[in-house]
Parts: structure tokens; C-alpha cells; sequence
């Protein structure tokens, strides 16, 4: 790799990856993803990789901005994340793009050969363990022989989603809830279908017990629309909002339902070792791999970080209870006649006066293009119930949400913590959104 130069490889990184050099407002953000590509072809050394990520363009630029000890944070961070056994799939790209052909690549792709697997074998050397489970196997005895084996991975995974009072020990001490990820990959045609007969007989009894959730948020939504169509009706005390356990989830349900999905799923009458109520397992299974596909990407974008941190008995999205695990950034509008230079002298003399450090402080433009919007009355805490509010309207309107580096969450803070009353707080909340 260091015959071709680091820079090459980082140049082609970002043409393959970014489309080109990214801006300013994105550089950072791609610089650290940079990093925890480059991080496999340099060692897991964060010296060695802060070295590289120093020669290319954009490393140089922030460098000059932050100083050197800004690219070694994010040689630091990137190295310390986890590790996984394959190189990405698209530093490989790059790699191959500038010439590089890694040692475990360079058979001649037409003279590799799938291994043949012999299913049917694998099935009769697995079937005498099946005989104290008779549910476990007669789901799959109807099955073909050579699909039998794929069928006791599948209907593992759905009889494991009601294991949720179920733990197991790890080497390291601590206990961890059963997870269960299955794919079933074949050819078209090959029957993989039966997975769908596997679902409506395994995953009966948690669909009925959806069906009482489901039955109450229709007749909310439907007495919120009579409420919202009449003023009289809107005098009326509003019924209160539940939340209800619903557990049999789409592949398709949108990031702020899943995320309610997830959260609600709780049995409060049980706990976890801790001791805090018991959050029960969810379900998804999408037979058609195009679908499952396209629900990680676009609006749905982020689905599969819940999910793999769901996979790993990791805690994902927002804790709205610990302030201090939040990431923001704090904005206050100036006036438009502000120049870059009136910026320099106020950040000077500020440093000059108060003795503080702030290099952190920047002067940026915002151009948050199509939103919706609401105002949040009430305390901070209650923010997810009206997140979901506009979600749900923006979807009646044909949009989704449209999140990414430089579009993100607003808040626009009208009342002070300090002195108003929590419950009469006013916050405008903000996403941004496009065409469906």
C-alpha cells in the first residue's frame, strides 16, 4: 500500500466514497469515516494513522484549523472502536481502484467454486437433538429434507423472541439477553418461501397479543381526528395516550415508530438483573430481500444501528432522562451584517477578557431547507410524543424524514428553564423532511 502512497489512497477514498472533496460543513465527519476505514490497512496504529490522515487534503485543511492534536483524536477514536474480522467492502473498492490487490482477493473470481453443502446431511446429524423439543421439531418436519436445517435456524430465532425472561452468562461475568439474526440466502425460486408459513404458525400468539395495542392507538387516532375537526369536540378532555406493547414490527416501520416500538416494549410485573422493568424482545421478518434492503437506506436510515445494538445487548438512541449523554451544539443567531473578521475580533477579545478557551466556537450558516415543524409545550422530557406527532404528519402530507450530517434535529428554546413552569415550557421543534 505505501508504494502507492497514502495520499493516492486517501484521494480515491474520497472520490469513491464522497463524491469528491468534502465542504466544509462535512469534513470532519468524513475525515473520521476515512479513518475507520484506513485503520484496517494501517495496523490499528492510531500514530501510524494519524500520519496518513495527516497527508491528505482534507487532514491538512483541519490540521491548520484545530491543530495536529484534532487529527490525532480521530486517529484515537477510530482505532479504539470495534474491530471486525473483513476489511469494509469499500476500502477494498478503493484499494483495487489505485491498484492494490489484497492477498486474500487475488484468485481469479471465476476459478473460485461455492462450497457445496450438504443440508440434508447437516439435518440428520441435527434431528436427535430436536427430540425433547416436539413444538421445535414438528414446525419444521413438513419442510423438505434440504430445507430443514435452514428451518431450525428460522424457527429458532422466532421461538427465541419469546425467551425474553432468558439469560445466558458470558466469559467476562456479565449476563446478556438470547439475540437471534438469521438470513436465509438462496437462488430465486429455491423456497425460501417457507419461512412466510413458518411466521403465521410460530408468530401467532404475538400477533394477538398486538391486536389489543393496535386496537386502542386506532380508536386514538381516530378520536384525535374528531378533535381536531370540531371545536367543540376540542373543549373535550383529551383521552389519555398510552403505550401500549406492541411487539410484531414491519421492516419497513419508520425510525420514530420503531423507536416507540422499542421503547414501549416493556413488562413492568418482571425486571432484569439491575432490577428495572423488563424490556421484552421484538420481531421482524421480511422474506423479500429488496425490501429488507431498501428499509436500511433513505428515511429509514440509521434502522439498522438500533438493530445491531438491540443484537448486542447495547443501549441505542436518545436517553432523555441522562442530559449529559446528549450530543448538540448550541446556535445563537447573529446579524447578517457579521463578517468573518467582526467574528476573529469578538472571539479575540472575548479570549483576551475572560480568559477562556474558544476555538470551538465557529461562525457557520445554516440553510435548513424543507421542514416540519411543531411547538412542544410542556417539559423537555415529553419532546419524543410530539417528535412522533410530526412524524406521523408529515407522513399523511407525503414526506419522510430526511436526516444527515447537515440536517438535523432543531430545537429553538422561546422559555427559560430557569423561571417557567416546566409544563408551560415552549420549545419549537424541527426536522427536516422530503418527498416520499
Amino acid at each position: 500500500g505505501r508504494d502507492k502512497g497514502w495520499a493516492s489512497i486517501c484521494s480515491k477514498w474520497f472520490e469513491l466514497v464522497c463524491k469528491g472533496v468534502p465542504t466544509t460543513g462535512d469534513r470532519h465527519q468524513s475525515l473520521y469515516r476515512l479513518a475507520c476505514d484506513l485503520r484496517y490497512i494501517t495496523d490499528f496504529d492510531p500514530q501510524l494513522l494519524a500520519r496518513v490522515l495527516a497527508e491528505c487534503e482534507v487532514g491538512r485543511a483541519i490540521a491548520t484549523e484545530r491543530g495536529t492534536d484534532e487529527i490525532q483524536r480521530i486517529a484515537a477514536d477510530a482505532c479504539a472502536l470495534q474491530r471486525y474480522r473483513t476489511m469494509p467492502k469499500r476500502m477494498q473498492n478503493v484499494l483495487a481502484a489505485v491498484g492494490i490487490q489484497l492477498a486474500d482477493t487475488g484468485a481469479d473470481p471465476a476459478s473460485r467454486k461455492a462450497a457445496t453443502i450438504d443440508y440434508e446431511a447437516w439435518w440428520h446429524r441435527l434431528e436427535p437433538l430436536l427430540s425433547d423439543a416436539p413444538g421445535y421439531r414438528e414446525a419444521v418436519s413438513q419442510l423438505p429434507e434440504h430445507h430443514r436445517l435452514a428451518g431450525v435456524l428460522v424457527a429458532g430465532a422466532m421461538l427465541g423472541t419469546y425467551l425474553s425472561r432468558c439469560w445466558w452468562e458470558h466469559f467476562d461475568g456479565k449476563d446478556y439477553r438470547l439475540s437471534f439474526l438469521v438470513y436465509v440466502v438462496g437462488s430465486a425460486a429455491s423456497g425460501k418461501s417457507f419461512i412466510v408459513d413458518l411466521d403465521r404458525l410460530i408468530m401467532a400468539p404475538m400477533l394477538a397479543a398486538d391486536r389489543v395495542g393496535c386496537e386502542w392507538e386506532r380508536q386514538y387516532k381516530e378520536e384525535m381526528k374528531k378533535r381536531a375537526a370540531s371545536s367543540k369536540n376540542a373543549k373535550a378532555e383529551a383521552p389519555e395516550q398510552q403505550h401500549p406493547v406492541i411487539r410484531y414490527l414491519p421492516s419497513t416501520i419508520s425510525n420514530a415508530m420503531l423507536y416507540r416500538r422499542l421503547t414501549d416494549a416493556i413488562d413492568r410485573q418482571a425486571f432484569d438483573p439491575t432490577g428495572q422493568p423488563l424490556h421484552l424482545h421484538c420481531y421482524t421478518c421480511e422474506p423479500e430481500l429488496a425490501t429488507a434492503l431498501r428499509a436500511q437506506t433513505g428515511s429509514w436510515a440509521g434502522k439498522l444501528d438500533l438493530e445491531l445494538k438491540s443484537f448486542h445487548n447495547e443501549v441505542a438512541g436518545v436517553d432523555y432522562a441522562n442530559k449529559a449523554s446528549f450530543q448538540w451544539v448550541s446556535v445563537l443567531r447573529v446579524p447578517e451584517f457579521v463578517t468573518e473578521a467582526d467574528f476573529a475580533w469578538a472571539l479575540e477579545a472575548a479570549t483576551t477578557k475572560k480568559k477562556l478557551d474558544f476555538s470551538p466556537v465557529r461562525l457557520i450558516e445554516v440553510d435548513e431547507g424543507l421542514c416540519v415543524q411543531c411547538m412542544h409545550v410542556g417539559p423537555y422530557d415529553s419532546e419524543p410524543a410530539t417528535v412522533d406527532a410530526m412524524h406521523e404528519y408529515a407522513a399523511v402530507q407525503g414526506y419522510v424524514p430526511d436526516f444527515s450530517d447537515t440536517r438535523r434535529h432543531h430545537e429553538i428554546y422561546l422559555s427559560d428553564p430557569r423561571k417557567a413552569d416546566p409544563a408551560k415550557m415552549k420549545t419549537v421543534v424541527r426536522h427536516p423532511i422530503r418527498k416520499a
